[in-house]
């Protein structure tokens, strides 16, 4: 097992964006199990309801795409509860301990009321956006601005707030009191987080197309597809957790907000 500490080389510089994406894949290669584990467990139950609703409407389609939409919200949900759990399991390596995945989501039960308010918070910032792509096909003059209007805020409040659930999960902050520190963190850290971000959305635009798009180009059933698709999300989804995780740990070395507050550790009894 590697510790996350000894993945980084120790400088006093920023947390650069190579360096967090190489120790990222380090920490999954080393540690496999313990960090696919939360987000594959979700997915399961995610591909279970895929396939029962794709079951149920085939025949409606009003129903199916008012269904999909609730079933995305829910699977969204699912593997954010799966990427809260991989925090804990990343900073537990990081102080060369292991959590397993129902230590890990015990932990984050734990949390979950302001877990639950800081993930709402982050749908919002992307509600205009989302809105938008729905009136595009039939009312693209209020789809437009919508999409595009929105989205340079949008990113730009995505990574300011971009550390706020670790320093909730973490840290034992109220969610106001965690979205508050992540504004003042990310302060000069932004740049950097929005580079391990488009890698990721490189990484899984590419794998979504390379290994889908044959499936629906030869007329794949939709379940094969279903399966498929909530496969890639797996590895997508917990190189993202791992990645933002170990960067805002790095950043608590560097930054000097992140200094002066004291640093997560493990509570007794092997819990967070």
């Amino acid at each position: 097992m590697t510790s996350a500490a000894a993945l980084f080389v120790q400088r006093p510089e920023k947390p650069r964006v190579w360096e967090t994406i190489g120790a990222s894949l380090r920490l999954i290669r080393e540690n496999p199990l313990a960090l696919i584990a939360p987000i594959a467990i979700m997915q399961v139950f995610s591909v279970v309801q895929a396939l029962l609703v794709d079951g149920a409407t085939a025949e409606d389609e009003r129903l199916r795409v008012e269904l999909s939409i609730a079933l995305g919200l829910l699977g969204t949900l699912l593997s954010s509860l799966g990427a809260g759990a991989t925090i804990f399991i990343v900073a537990a390596l990081r102080w060369d301990k292991v959590l397993s995945p129902g230590e890990a989501f015990t932990a984050l039960f734990q949390r979950l009321a302001p877990w639950l308010a800081t993930t709402v918070f982050t749908w919002l910032l992307f509600l205009p956006t989302a809105h938008g792509v729905w009136e595009l096909p039939e009312r693209p003059a209020l789809g437009f601005p919508l999409v595009f209007g929105w989205l340079v805020p949008m990113l730009y409040l995505t990574l300011r707030f971009g550390i706020g659930q670790e320093i909730l999960l973490l840290e034992g902050r109220g969610a106001v009191e965690a979205l508050r520190q992540s504004w003042r963190v990310m302060n000069g850290y932004m740049l950097r987080l929005l580079g391990i971000v488009i890698v990721e959305g490189v990484v899984a635009s590419a794998l979504g197309f390379a290994v889908t798009f044959p499936l629906v180009a030869s007329d794949s059933p939709s379940a094969v597809v279903t399966i498929v698709n909530h496969l890639i999300t797996i590895p997508v989804a917990v190189f993202g957790a791992v990645a933002v995780t170990l960067y805002y740990l790095r950043m608590r070395e560097t930054s000097p907000v992140g200094q002066t507050n004291p640093q997560p550790e493990p509570a007794p009894g092997g819990g967070w």
